[in-house]
Order: C-alpha cells, then sequence, then structure tokens
C-alpha cells in the first residue's frame, strides 16, 4: 500500500529563480540576488533549515519556477498513525557569557565607544545588539545610505556595517566615509555571507579594517572590535606627542596626520585674533560641523577642539617667550591675549610655571 502525503505547495508570483540556480537555493547563506544593493532583504538560512525540518519529519521539498513568472514549492510529508516518542523535557544548563564579552570600562557615556551598526537584517541587528549592548553605545542604520548619513552626523567609534544592503552597499559605504575627512580615522568592520575570496578584496581595498563572514564567531568579533578600540588609543597618544609642522616637500602618507597638520595651520594663521573661536570659525574654516571636528579631534588626541587651539596658543606662547624678543605683553597679543594679566594666569596654569620664570630659563640656557 502506498504511503499517503501531506502536500503543502506555496506559490508566489515573484522574480522566479533561473534554473541554473535552483539546485543552489536549500544551501545555507546562499542568495538568489547576491547583487550588493538587493532591494530585499535575507540571510540565505530560511529554505535551508526549511529543507533540514521536512527531511526530519521524513518529507521532501521541491520547487518549479522560471524568471519572471514566479515560483512554486511543494512540501510532502508523510501520514502515519506512529507518532515520534518524546522525551521528558530537562531544564537547559545556564548559558554563561563568552570569556571575551565586551564589558564598558567606564559609567560615564562620553567615554564608552559609539558603534553604529549597518544592518537591513532585523534579525542579526537584534543578535548583534544583544552582543554588544554591555560594551558599547549603539546607534542602528537599515541601509548603506542612512549609515553614510548616520556616520556623518554622530562621527562614531566603530562601525559595523554589511555588505549587501538597499540603496548603498557596504562597499560604497567604506569607500565613502573614508575619503571623507570627517570620517576618514573610523575603523570598519564588514560582516557579510560573502565570503569568496574577490568580495573580501574588495572590501579590504575600499579602506575596511576587518572583514568577517556569516556566520561569524562572537568571541572573534569581540576581539577585532576591542583590538581597534586599544589601536585607537595607542593612535591618540601617537597623534597628541607627533609633530604637526608640516612637510612643505611633500604630503603625509597618514591623512589624519594631514588633517592635524591643516586644523593646526588654520588656528596659527589667526592666533593674534582675540576673537577667532571654535565656532563659528574653526568649523567654517575646516568645513565641519562642531560635534564633527569635536568627535574627529577627541578620537585623534583625547582633546577637545577648544583645549587643542589652547595647547597650540600656549606652545607658541612658550616658543615666542624662550626666543626673547619679545615682551610678556607682546607675546600675550601675538597668542590672542588681550590682558596680559589674564594671559599670565593661563600660561602658568597649562606651563606649569610663570611666563618671566621661562624667559628667565632661556636665558640661563644660553
Amino acid at each position: 500500500q502506498q504511503q499517503p502525503y501531506c502536500q503543502i505547495r506555496i506559490t508566489d508570483t515573484g522574480p522566479g529563480i533561473s534554473a541554473a540556480q535552483q539546485d543552489f537555493i536549500f544551501n545555507r547563506f546562499y542568495q538568489a540576488d547576491d547583487s550588493s544593493t538587493r532591494p530585499v532583504e535575507g540571510s540565505g538560512i530560511g529554505l535551508a533549515l526549511t529543507k533540514e525540518f521536512v527531511h526530519l519529519l521524513g518529507g521532501a521539498i521541491t520547487v518549479e519556477s522560471q524568471q519572471e513568472q514566479g515560483a512554486s514549492f511543494q512540501v510532502l510529508l508523510p501520514i502515519h498513525r506512529n507518532a515520534h516518542q518524546q522525551e521528558a523535557p530537562h531544564k537547559a544548563p545556564p548559558v554563561s557569557p563568552p570569556a571575551y564579552a565586551p564589558k564598558a570600562k567606564s559609567n560615564t557615556a562620553e567615554q564608552t565607544p559609539l558603534l553604529l551598526l549597518v544592518e537591513d537584517n532585523p534579525d542579526v541587528s537584534t543578535y548583534l545588539h544583544a552582543c554588544l549592548q554591555s560594551g558599547y553605545r549603539l546607534a542602528f542604520a537599515k541601509n548603506g545610505q542612512e549609515g553614510i548619513d548616520q556616520a556623518l552626523s554622530l562621527v562614531p567609534d566603530i562601525i559595523i556595517s554589511d555588505v549587501m544592503m538597499p540603496l548603498k552597499n557596504g562597499f560604497e559605504l567604506c569607500e565613502t566615509l573614508k575619503s571623507d575627512t570627517r570620517t576618514s580615522h573610523i575603523p570598519i568592520v564588514l560582516l557579510t555571507a560573502r565570503a569568496d575570496e574577490a568580495s573580501r578584496h574588495t572590501g579590504l581595498r575600499t579602506g575596511a579594517d576587518a572583514y568577517l563572514t556569516k556566520p561569524f564567531n562572537r568571541q572573534e568579533l569581540y576581539i577585532r572590535l576591542q583590538k581597534m578600540v586599544e589601536l585607537r588609543q595607542r593612535l591618540k597618544a601617537k597623534y597628541s606627542t607627533a609633530s604637526m609642522q608640516p612637510d612643505t616637500s611633500r604630503p603625509p602618507e597618514d591623512p589624519e596626520l594631514h588633517f592635524l597638520q591643516k586644523l593646526q595651520s588654520i588656528i596659527l594663521e589667526h592666533l593674534s585674533e582675540p576673537g577667532f573661536r571654535v565656532e563659528p570659525h574653526l568649523c567654517r574654516a575646516i568645513a565641519m560641523s562642531r560635534p564633527q571636528l569635536y568627535r574627529k579631534l577627541k578620537a585623534l588626541t583625547g582633546l577637545s577642539p577648544s583645549a587643542f587651539m589652547r595647547m597650540l596658543r600656549m606652545k607658541e606662547a612658550r616658543r615666542l617667550l624662550q626666543s626673547r624678543q619679545y615682551t610678556v605683553q607682546e607675546v600675550a597679543d601675538k597668542t590672542g591675549f588681550q590682558d596680559a594679566s589674564y594671559f599670565s594666569k593661563a600660561y602658568q596654569r597649562e606651563m606649569g610655571e610663570p611666563p618671566q620664570k621661562t624667559i628667565s630659563h632661556s636665558k640661563s640656557n644660553t
């Protein structure tokens, strides 16, 4: 006697699936539309899981489709009177957090890294939120264009982006942000199911700092993010002590050092102007909003724009005082202070000694 089956047929009116792709659509992470700016989201696991469930029940699943004529899926499930004997449910053991799960190092929001997650799949986005919320402040974008807009507005510390997204793909997002002075310093992790070498090379060429394939290992993601934060700290120490005097013979290879040199040149050019302020003058000259300039400069040097400008004023004041060619009043005028008394107090607070002592030290060293 032939085994009776329950037949389930699901038909759609979508773009259809080509004959060449029908042999692969039940493979994990395979996507019939693998364009990097696909309009419909997907992770490539739905049909693979469906096939596994059908096979567990002793059934079969097939597809019939032609391009531009939709697709029809047929599921056959055997009908019998032998129910599967279920084991008594047992209590699952408690799940301990991963050994390298991120933890916020400070209770202040300012010191907790801001991470922008650009992902069009809500399930993946929710999962990453659960993984990372303990160590990062999180912002979200649902497609590549929204991710670019968010990055330019927020200037986050780190970006995790999918590659295949609507409007703008992850490669375009990476290339756009890495070529923009406002965001060029931000580490970007590309996270995608496209594991082929060509895609990886494309990601690295567009400036990605890391390229992880789905399904990703959580601990590897944690470690990579942590190392990026540590690298930012080392770069911050480097830029805070590096010579920012521009080399006129050739432009610096480091775009961030070039940015700092340009910022310093603007400030020194207007150093003697008491009314020259961060906003609107410095922001307008460097073509950044105050929040953009603040977050970028804070990421590179650990200083706010006001503190950075004050540091340069004091360094130039010390150089002028050590030359012994100017009085304290003249140095105050040249560094944007109208009141010599206020300048002396500010100089001592910043440099640890009064201006006259700097002059006397320079005399004793000659």
